[in-house]
């Protein structure tokens, strides 16, 4: 009985371990199953297809055929119109603010050249009045012996056109009728004929001033002193001043020319030949 029993737990341990034995080797497998599956090349998935679906409905007929360029060229006739429209408002626009910056100009111009007129009044006169006294002088063979004051400083506003040349350099002329490209063109001379004649005159101007400020008396304030300059000196001196009486005058009358231009084109006028 004792042997039999001892038979018993032996077959019972040698069942056990060979249960433990293909428990091992089995999770073996599975191991070395995952390492393979791991370390070996991995299949791709295959990449998906797009699907392309025909069109409902084939154009099988001229009429088909027809319906659909008509509705193609009806879409390119919107879509033309539609930027011909937008264009035709910023240009309507443009033009707008063209003629607004223009008669702006012709305002501000006119105004400028009867300042122009008024301001060289007066010292027209005091060049007429110095040649003369120097002109008496050179006469009576004798230099002035009382201190001169020297000529007072006077400035003058040049009348200017910015929006037309703004308009010319920019291309925008086209936005006007070929009347008013004309009427502004012959402005635009008058007016840069005005500005040269300013220019002319202030050099004029500077040279006079050279001349009066090296004869300038230190005792008297804004005084000169000729009583020792010689007749050739008095003579250049009467040369300085009818240049610049004439450069000034000129001047003078050119913004005359400005102020009656503009004024035309104020009234309307499109030909300033017959204003």
């Amino acid at each position: 009985r004792s042997v039999s029993a001892e038979q018993s737990v032996e077959a019972a341990v040698e069942l056990r371990a060979g249960d433990q034995a293909d428990t091992a080797r089995e999770s073996s497998e599975a191991h070395n199953e995952a390492a393979a599956q791991r370390c070996g090349p991995q299949q791709e998935e295959p990449a998906r297809m797009i699907d392309v679906h025909p069109p409902h409905e084939g154009i099988h007929t001229w009429k088909d055929y027809l319906l659909h360029m008509s509705t193609i060229v009806l879409g390119l006739l919107l879509a033309i119109g539609l930027e011909q429209s937008v264009e035709a408002l910023h240009r309507a626009h443009e033009r707008q603010e063209l003629r607004a910056s223009l008669e702006w100009d012709t305002e501000k111009a006119v105004e400028d050249a009867s300042q122009a007129e008024k301001t060289e009044k007066e010292p027209l006169l005091w060049l007429e009045g110095r040649e003369q006294q120097i002109q008496d002088a050179l006469k009576t063979h004798r230099s002035p012996a009382a201190p001169l004051p020297r000529a007072p400083h006077t400035s003058s506003v040049v009348p200017i056109d910015p929006a037309w040349q703004a308009a010319r350099s920019s291309g925008l002329l086209s936005l006007l009728t070929q009347q008013k490209i004309q009427v502004y063109s012959e402005m635009d001379s008058v007016i840069a004929h005005a500005q040269a004649a300013h220019e002319a005159g202030a050099s004029a101007s500077r040279k006079r001033g050279q001349f009066e400020f090296r004869h300038a008396d230190p005792q008297h304030q804004g005084g000169m002193d000729l009583s020792s300059t010689t007749p050739a000196e008095l003579d250049h001196y009467v040369d300085l001043l009818i240049e610049e009486g004439s450069a000034w005058d000129q001047y003078r009358v050119d913004c005359e020319y400005v102020r009656g231009g503009e004024t035309a084109i104020m009234a309307g006028e499109r030909a300033l030949g017959t204003c």
